[in-house]
């Protein structure tokens, strides 16, 4: 009995970590529409991305013995990236903005498609059982829609935050890739605390910026 509560709880805690950059992922790319689409974009493309999540499930062995599965989401994060800071038209009129919807519900889809092969692949390096990794997936779900409004409400109060995603998006998906081709791996923890400090620091410098507007 203790065992299983044991690997439920590390099953939890890594969906929890592994929650918090997909979280700012589907806030940064939400932020892009007007202010009342931007909740409603959020839980269509995280129950879209949920389906997907299920759909990896029954996939779980395929995915982990295929490499080029991790290589086209590490791409893809490394685009996402690559598009939000060199694309020339970022700053997009309201009326074009009002036309991405249903493009960005695609975008938030897909990329919890993404974060959910690493999520999958992290559980049942936990545990084999198939109702343990269940149950971890319905955490990340559950962390994401808790979390994501949470940080689209940071992000307009700390305007900065959304460069800080995107870069932590870049992060993630080289990440993926290094693992992917130089078998470099790094490690849940480390990426959890580097998606905090840099949170935190960005915060901390909008803060100072706002109180001393003339530095």
């Amino acid at each position: 009995m203790l065992e299983i509560i044991s690997t439920i709880f590390s099953i939890a805690i890594l969906e929890l970590m592994l929650s918090v950059d997909n979280a700012l992922v589907n806030a940064s790319l939400a932020e892009e529409l007007p202010v009342p689409q931007q909740k409603k974009a959020i839980y269509f493309g995280i129950g879209i991305g949920a389906i997907f999540r299920v759909i990896c499930l029954f996939f779980a062995t395929i995915i982990i013995r295929n490499p080029s599965v991790k290589i086209l989401g590490g791409l893809y994060l490394c685009y996402l990236a690559y598009a939000h800071f060199f694309r020339a038209d970022s700053k997009e009129p309201a009326l074009l903005k009002q036309h991405r919807f249903g493009k960005v519900i695609a975008e938030i889809a897909i990329a919890d498609l993404v974060f959910s092969i690493d999520n999958i692949v992290g559980a049942v390096g936990i545990s084999s059982h198939f109702s343990y990794v269940v149950f971890g997936v319905l955490v990340g779900i559950a962390t994401m829609l808790f979390i994501t409004p949470i940080m689209l409400v940071l992000m307009g109060r700390f305007p900065s935050l959304i460069k800080t995603a995107y870069g932590i998006i870049a992060y993630v998906g080289l990440s993926i890739l290094a693992d992917a081709f130089l078998r470099i791996h790094i490690h849940e923890y480390a990426t959890f605390g580097l998606i905090v400090a840099a949170v935190i620091a960005t915060m901390i410098i909008d803060s100072r910026r706002k109180s001393n507007p003339s530095h």
